[in-house]
């Protein structure tokens, strides 16, 4: 059984890496992962389809999402120097 949207919005995620932390939100009648990091606000199209039973599996992904485009940003900044 799939979960409502205020349901979905309501959960957050922490990425103790980066110290950052995320939650989902609905955009466009889809779903996206909201981070910031810093100063700015970045958005991770996320298509999953949310039960109860993978919530935690879901948030592990959306972490490991968060880390890999904080990676890129670090990346492309250290590129810029």
């Amino acid at each position: 059984m799939s979960i409502e949207e205020a349901e979905i919005q309501s959960y957050h995620f922490y990425c103790d890496k980066y110290k950052t932390s995320g939650r989902w939100v609905y955009t466009d009648s889809a779903v996206a992962v909201i981070f910031s990091y810093n100063g700015k606000e970045y958005s991770i199209p996320f298509n999953a389809v949310f039960t109860k039973q993978n919530i935690p599996w879901l948030k592990e992904a959306a972490v490991m999402m968060m880390q890999a485009m904080i990676e890129d940003i670090r990346f492309y900044q250290t590129e810029m120097e």
